[in-house]
């Protein structure tokens, strides 16, 4: 709502009125800029109940055992078996396929299990561009990946 004003507040210091032509709106008469308004403090209360009623209905299923959100895909032993085919010498990618799991869930599911950003992981072709299109394999159980030095985490 503050933008909206000020963005017609704006317009009217460059001696620019609001006309809409869907609704009888004019902001260069009285009446006009009171719909106005009137409107703008209409369509925030909405919104404002839009949020209450969320966060509400957030709280309740909370309070019966629910938790919002998709299901995680990879559960522990899933992760376990992943680390295993990356210390073998697989690239995250190469495990991925082999657990039937998308590459950028196995990265957050790595990443998430540590606690922190492993930077060996970041010189993979997906996330470093200039990697990307190789075929060569990663080798992260010798510290060495696509030819660069295993670089401590962040």
């Amino acid at each position: 709502m503050a933008h909206l004003i000020g963005v017609i507040g704006a317009l009217e210091a460059r001696g620019i009125g609001f006309r809409s032509l869907t609704e009888a709106i004019d902001t260069t008469t009285p009446s006009g800029r009171l719909i106005f308004h009137v409107f703008g403090a209409l369509g925030q209360f909405e919104r404002d109940l839009i949020r209450e009623r969320t966060k509400a209905g957030l709280v309740a299923a909370v309070a019966r055992g629910r938790r919002g959100g998709r299901k995680p895909v990879i559960n522990g032993e899933k992760l376990q078996r992943a680390r295993t085919h990356i210390s073998k010498g697989l690239s995250v990618h190469e495990a991925a396929a082999r657990l039937k799991v998308g590459k950028t869930a196995l990265y957050t599911a790595l990443q998430t299990q540590t606690g922190q950003y492993d930077a060996s992981l970041a010189m993979t072709p997906i996330f470093c561009p200039s990697l990307r299109g190789t075929k060569r394999r990663s080798n992260l159980s010798k510290g060495v990946v696509q030819g660069f030095p295993k670089q401590k985490a962040l």
